[in-house]
């Protein structure tokens, strides 16, 4: 019997988020094709829920998502990933409805709100529209509840429902009105926003969402940094009971545990994509692009948090202050669209293009580009490239984790230098092996890239394996798998 056997025995795991993991596409034949979605999540929940008989339920986000749920209303839908049958619930809503939700509060308040991305003298401010969606997000989250109860209820065994992320904040409490026997936890992937920031938001809005989350028997967060901004926003904005040290909130009589579980990368699985059949031509490619120069390397989403302006702007610095370097480097930005649905991220896009363009035109010359930039979600190009990097830009101004922090270390083949925000989650485990930044300090930034550039060997070396053993010391299972441990002992407590 395996370890997620032992924890589940007895038991059923269902798993909810907003995005399933995977979508489904029409083929020529009028046939839906299930195709797998990206990431570890994906992976370890998949290996525990083939364990426990488990069930994921997800918003039908694509066309194909929705015709499916079309054809087969209210139905369990069996599909196969890594090799492991998952059964999967989609929850279709009226696309005005999802785009208040999606769009309009999760994207547009609390993305925002919990990497401090609101410019306060200007926005946000709370109209008619925001009621509409805030109406909306408790709509969404009021029917993931009443699907999970639905599936809970009434079982034999006890249940263990795992809601994922910032889009299903209210959801646990709406579950408990429905079925309170269901044992609830709640993963955040994104940070969480200190009480100056979350206060912006209307008081009786932050007060159900923190009540939403309390509603949960275990909260989980990516790292210290954020479970302590959780509990404190609680001390703060509910007047709740905090015991940091026991990593408790107590509020109206019941008490909620706090946890963190730092999430890593399948090491196994972004080596193969590094080294996939399409890998030598991106080699090649990146060969014909350096010409012999050192490389400074982003990977990111065209996200507004990843901080790629200022990413620019420092390495432009850097080059002003070191013109010996003028020709010897190139930055390669490889970017992929983010939130296009909405006017902020198209406009960021064009800002980074134009930033770009004037770095090339003022301190480029004929035959080098300071600046690559292209704009395309392509992964297998942008893991390839991590393999030669001799710096990797992480200087994001937030993040819940950043496992492109991860990433790049463990493919990374010429000890490459990792320099990293300090306002990252990856932070707290990769300290020791990066050059850490203020990610909003250019001149910082522009000396941690020249100091990369310009590193010993051997103090790259001892960065670059620090790196490694901390990414080697975790994995999507073992992440998963300590969650479970703490649901057994909260369960079993009670």
């Amino acid at each position: 019997m395996s370890a997620a056997e032992q924890t589940l025995v007895g038991r059923r795991l269902v798993v909810a988020s907003n995005r399933g993991p995977v979508n489904f596409q029409e083929d020529a034949s009028g046939r839906l094709v299930a195709s797998r979605g990206a990431g570890g999540l994906v992976t370890a929940l998949t290996e525990v829920m083939k364990d426990a008989s488990g069930l994921w339920v997800a918003s039908a986000m694509s066309a194909g998502d929705r015709t499916m749920v079309e054809r087969h209303p209210d139905a369990h839908l069996q599909t196969e990933v890594d090799g492991a049958e998952l059964r999967l619930r989609y929850l279709a809503f009226d696309e005005p409805v999802f785009d208040r939700y999606y769009n309009g509060f999760c994207n547009s308040i609390l993305w925002f709100m919990n990497h401090n991305m609101w410019n306060l003298p200007v926005t946000p401010s709370f109209d008619a529209r925001t009621a509409q969606d805030w109406q909306a997000y408790r709509q969404v989250n009021r029917a993931f509840a009443e699907a999970l109860a639905a599936e809970v209820s009434g079982q034999q065994s006890e249940a263990e429902v795992m809601l994922q992320d910032y889009h299903l904040l209210l959801a646990a409490r709406y579950l408990k009105d429905l079925a309170p026997e269901a044992f609830s936890y709640h993963f955040t992937h994104t940070p969480w926003a200190q009480p100056s920031m979350m206060s912006v938001l209307p008081s009786a809005t932050a007060g159900a969402i923190l009540e939403g989350m309390l509603a949960n028997d275990l909260l989980g967060f990516q790292c210290a940094r954020w479970s302590r901004n959780f509990m404190w926003c609680c001390q703060e904005l509910l007047g709740a009971q905090v015991d940091f040290k026991r990593q408790t909130v107590t509020h109206r009589g019941t008490a909620t545990a706090v946890r963190d579980y730092p999430i890593s990368i399948d090491v196994a699985a972004v080596q193969a994509a590094a080294h996939s059949e399409s890998s030598p031509k991106y080699l090649d490619w990146l060969d014909e692009l350096l010409q012999g120069r050192q490389l400074v390397l982003r990977i990111d989403r065209f996200e507004l948090s990843k901080n790629v302006l200022r990413g620019f702007t420092a390495f432009a610095q850097m080059l002003k202050d070191h013109p010996e370097l003028t020709g010897k480097v190139a930055h390669l930005a490889l970017l992929y669209p983010s939130r296009e649905a909405l006017a902020e991220y198209r406009d960021y896009e064009a800002q980074a293009a134009e930033l770009a363009g004037k770095i090339n035109e003022e301190l480029g010359t004929k035959d080098w580009k300071p600046i690559v930039l292209i704009n395309e979600a392509n992964y297998v190009r942008a893991i390839t490239s991590a393999r030669r990097y001799d710096v990797l830009m992480v200087n994001a101004i937030i993040d819940g984790m950043n496992l492109v922090a991860k990433e790049g270390p463990a493919v990374n083949e010429v000890d490459g230098v990792v320099v990293l925000s300090r306002t990252a989650g990856a932070w707290d485990e990769l300290q020791e092996g990066v050059l850490g930044i203020n990610p909003y300090d250019v001149q910082e930034l522009a000396g941690a890239l020249y100091r990369g550039l310009t590193m010993p060997e051997h103090e790259r070396g001892r960065l670059a394996e620090s790196n490694r053993r901390a990414v080697g010391s975790n994995s999507p299972r073992k992440w998963v798998m300590r969650q479970l441990r703490d649901m057994g002992l909260l369960r079993d407590a009670d």
